[in-house]
């Protein structure tokens, strides 16, 4: 019997410098610029290795279960994979460990976030502990999120 969810490894720093600067949305290459095969594969390999957290949250986002948005897993927007993403609010939902509270990963996720912001994306994080906790204070938590967003907008 296969196990319904799987761990998976972060996704490895990469060097913004060495990236091309990115046409703003609505500018010619736009569209083209965000897609990237590598990152789509990984994107793939990542919707079948969901950590326990990331299944929760994702069983209370999956079918338009919150708010009638629809949201991705492991989508890739760029050269990032992110955890959950709405595309009509054009909100990242990224759930977030221990691993995160590393100086390296701090670093990447700073990265990762000025680039989505850049690209237009509000990125907004959750702990695995809220995630697992699911129920009223996880939806409760997703509501403060979506107000921040539509205050911005």
């Amino acid at each position: 019997m296969r196990s319904p969810v799987g761990l998976r490894r972060p996704n490895p720093p990469i060097s913004t410098s060495k990236l091309p600067l990115l046409p703003r949305e609505g500018e010619k290459g736009y569209d083209r610029a965000m897609r990237n095969g590598d990152t789509h594969k990984r994107a793939r390999a990542q919707r079948r290795e969901l950590t326990l957290s990331e299944a929760k949250l994702w069983s209370c986002l999956r079918d338009r279960r919150w708010k009638g948005l629809k949201f991705r897993r492991q989508h890739a927007i760029g050269p990032y994979v992110v955890d959950f993403a709405c595309t009509d609010l054009r909100l990242v939902l990224e759930v977030d460990g221990r691993s995160h509270d590393a100086p390296e990963q701090i670093a990447f996720d700073a990265q990762r976030t000025a680039f989505l912001e850049k690209a237009g994306w509000h990125a907004a994080r959750i702990s695995n502990v809220d995630a697992l906790v699911g129920g009223d204070p996880l939806y409760l938590k997703l509501d403060a999120i979506l107000r921040s967003v539509l205050d911005k907008d």
